[in-house]
This record gives C-alpha cells, sequence and structure tokens, in this order.
C-alpha cells in the first residue's frame, strides 16, 4: 500500500530535512519533538527551507500545508515511522518499545548513521517491522539513502522501503551487511584518514591536498563513481598500480592529529572571519542546483 502519511519523530535538522522532502514527494506528514524550543526551531527552519527553495529554484511551496509539527503522536494513523533522534541506542531502542505499543504493525525506520538496527531492537515483540534508512544530510537535497536491514527484518519491509524511496525520487542503495558506518561514511572516511595522514607526515600542506579534491579526483564524482573508473581506466592498469600504492597507505585506527587538534580546538585549514559560512552556502547552492537538474530530468 502506498505511503500516505508518514510520521517522523525528532525534529533536528535530519528530522527537519527528511519532513521537507516527504511533503515535496507528496506525502502528509507530522514532525513531532516534546521539547517545545525544539518545535518552534522547527517552524522557523521549515519557513527558511521554503524561502531557500523558493528563492533558489522559484519553486511554490505548497508543500509546507503537509507538515504539521506536534508535541506527541496521539490521534496520528501514520503508514510509517522515521524516526530522527539522537544517536544513542538505548534511547532509540526505549522510543521503539513505546512505538510498538502504539503503532504495532507499523514499519520503524531508523535514519542513524552508524548505530545497526540490531543494536535498537532488543526486546521487541516485532523486530522484523524495523530497518534502518541512512538519509544523507541535508535530507531534502542528497538524493542517497542507505537502507540496512538487521537479519531479523523482513523482506516485505525492506521491499516496502526501497520502493517507496525510489518513488519519492531518492536513489536507496541496499547494504545486506550492518557494518559500523554503513557505506557513506565508511568511504568518507577513509579519504579522511589518508588526507590527515599525509598532512601529518608533511607530504602536503591541507589547502593544497583538498585542492587536489576539490579541482582534480572529485570532479570525476559525480559522473563516474571509484568502481566505474577501474572499470573504465582497465582493470589491469588499477590492479599494477594498487600494489604500488597500497602498502604505503594509512591503516591506523586512531588518528592522533584529528584528536590533538580536536581537544585543542583547531581546525586544518586557516579560515578568515564569515570564510566557513560562505563556503556552507556556497555548497548549500550547488546541491541545490543538482536537485533543480534531477528534477528537471525526470520531468
Amino acid at each position: 500500500m502506498p505511503i500516505k502519511h508518514a510520521l517522523v519523530i525528532g525534529a533536528g535538522n535530519m528530522g527537519v530535512g527528511i519532513a521537507v522532502d516527504l511533503a515535496r514527494a507528496g506525502i502528509a506528514v507530522t514532525l513531532v519533538s516534546r521539547t517545545p524550543a525544539r518545535r518552534s526551531e522547527a517552524q522557523t527552519k521549515l519557513a527558511e527551507l521554503a524561502d531557500e527553495l523558493v528563492r533558489e529554484i522559484g519553486e511554490e511551496p505548497n508543500w509546507q500545508k503537509r507538515i504539521s509539527v506536534s508535541e506527541n503522536t496521539q490521534h496520528i494513523q501514520p503508514d510509517v515511522i522515521i524516526e530522527a533522534i539522537i544517536e544513542r541506542a538505548n534511547e532509540k531502542n526505549a522510543l521503539f518499545r513505546d512505538l510498538e505499543r502504539q503503532f504495532p504493525y507499523v514499519a520503524i525506520w531508523s535514519t542513524t548513521s552508524a548505530i545497526p538496527a540490531s543494536a535498537m531492537i532488543e526486546g521487541l515483540a516485532r523486530p522484523e517491522r524495523v530497518i534502518v534508512a541512512h538519509y544523507a544530510n541535508p535530507a531534502h537535497l542528497m538524493p542517497v539513502v542507505e537502507v540496512v536491514p538487521s537479519p531479523k527484518t523482513s523482506e516485505a519491509v525492506i521491499s516496502e522501503c526501497i520502493e517507496s524511496l525510489r518513488s519519492w525520487g531518492k536513489r536507496p542503495v541496499l547494504v545486506r551487511d550492518e557494518l559500523p558506518g554503513f557505506i557513506f561514511n565508511r568511504l568518507q572516511y577513509a579519504v579522511v584518514r589518508e588526507a590527515i595522514s599525509l598532512v601529518r607526515r608533511g607530504a602536503i600542506s591541507a589547502e593544497d591536498l583538498d585542492a587536489v579534491v576539490t579541482h582534480g579526483y572529485g570532479l570525476r564524482l559525480p559522473v563516474v563513481g571509484p568502481l566505474a573508473m577501474v572499470d573504465l581506466s582497465t582493470l589491469p592498469v588499477y590492479a599494477r598500480i594498487a600494489k604500488l600504492i597500497l602498502p604505503d597507505l594509512e591503516n591506523a585506527k586512531d588518528l592522533p592529529l584529528l584528536d590533538e587538534k580536536a581537544a585543542a580546538n583547531e581546525t586544518f585549514l586557516q579560515w578568515s572571519s564569515g570564510q566557513q559560512d560562505k563556503l556552507r552556502a556556497k555548497l548549500r547552492r550547488e546541491l541545490i542546483g543538482r536537485l533543480r537538474e534531477r528534477e528537471r530530468g525526470s520531468r
């Protein structure tokens, strides 16, 4: 049965972004937070996102009327529940127990970025209804969603999750192993680990390392993924070069330089006043532009 009403629990940035994404896809959304201040912040954020989409892509914010912000889950009949609360397995598990009593036959999707579903389903009567659906942030602009079932998740819930996401214009990817960090963050941290290692070794400055990505390697990625690049370059070439490079790649289990800078409240790059905010704004404009291109291409 098509999903018509979603209950989103947690009104932080991720919850708000998911609510916007669903509403833009025509889904009625109840966005829940028990904290009055968070509900007020959510209303403000929703208005800001609507203004941004109007300004950047000329969209009429008709989707806003599909979102209601509430303090509880009473008098709601959702077709799916999407959890976006704090990243603590015990708190998610406690929430799921409450939700299961109130909505025993409704699937629960967790947007956790690292906690496996298996760690959140202890004591549930229907663990087969729980699945991870990890949205990338910002949720309404990034198309990929990692779908990560536990061994107990039913195939029906997996299929419904993937098919629903696809119908909403997302790009679901099925991850069959509950790996720490799933796939998105594992790839991200693999690059970060090597980047920090190269800077620590004095091989390159932080600024020049980022330039290698933003003015080089990264320019390919919107079109060609890493494995497609291997295929295009031919496997024998990559196999030969891998034997030269892999033995010297960083494989440390921790990153002391990252820990030191975090403890000292330092950054890797030198930032002038307002520069970080300008870069964040530039990134959002780029993501919105790609959203506009995807939606034009789907018409």
